[in-house]
């Protein structure tokens, strides 16, 4: 009996159609997220608006947030723009949904064994600042983010301690696979109309096996150092020639 993998991909009405080709071309149902009155009109058509993809591999499943819950301004139109990376959960958390957390503690539990770290960033258009390359590596542009993923990191690890019992030299060596390790890079140079820049990582999105970046990344200062983060973390990256634009992310999950 064959088994099918079901494939959708969530972009904003404003994504281009070589974008919404190439989705279309690998598989994937294109679902269109058209603007609403729930938010401003500039992020209204912005998928990580209304909803979040609760792990970085391609078999994560999506929370989709209940717009009624929305605010029109910030803070209250980004309870639900979190960013998941491994067992970590990074977002203002003073605004997340309490939903959105439930959904992702258990989504942790269950596929990772293991409780879900939370880290508390000020930036509140969390999932927009970051591309979950993987469960270990991010790229942001947010200084704020960096600082307080690379603090949680050192605090679990420094938690563990530094002696050389075997229980702690295994607990070490596991942190050290699970450790997010962040590629900070020069903020600006996304598009977004309405506002003077928009963010790298509502630009971008992970695409089966691939970081699909919504615009020409490569005239980005830091495209080298993009390109080879992704490539170290075993990934592929594809881009499309115009300019590297925001439309609020590309979210995709595969479900068996």
């Amino acid at each position: 009996m064959e088994c099918h993998t079901a494939k959708t991909a969530y972009v904003s009405e404003l994504a281009s159609e070589e974008l919404t080709s190439f989705l279309k071309e690998e598989g994937y149902d294109v679902r269109i997220i058209r603007k609403t009155d729930k938010v401003y009109s500039e992020v209204s058509a912005h998928p990580d608006i209304y909803m979040t993809r609760l792990g970085a591999g391609s078999e994560a499943t999506v929370f989709h947030g209940d717009t009624e819950k929305l605010g029109f301004r910030y803070p209250e139109n980004i309870i639900y723009n979190a960013a998941i990376c491994g067992r970590y959960f990074i977002h203002n958390l003073k605004y997340t949904s309490p939903d959105l957390l439930n959904t992702a503690h258990k989504y942790i539990k269950e596929n990772y064994s293991s409780d879900m770290v939370e880290i508390h960033t000020k930036q509140g258009y969390t999932k927009c600042n970051i591309v979950v390359v993987d469960e270990t590596h991010i790229i942001t542009e947010d200084e704020g983010i960096r600082k307080s993923v690379e603090l949680a990191m050192y605090r679990e690890r420094n938690a563990i301690g530094r002696g050389k019992g075997e229980e702690r030299l295994k607990a070490r060596d596991d942190f050290d696979r699970r450790r997010i390790k962040v590629l900070k890079i020069a903020p600006g140079y996304v598009h977004l109309p309405g506002f003077p820049n928009g963010f790298i990582g509502g630009a971008s999105g992970r695409v089966g096996d691939t970081i699909v970046f919504n615009g020409d990344i490569s005239k980005h200062p830091d495209y080298d150092k993009i390109n080879d983060f992704i490539k170290d973390a075993g990934l592929g990256i594809k881009y499309f020639d115009y300019p590297l634009t925001d439309i609020g992310s590309i979210i995709t999950e595969e479900i068996l």
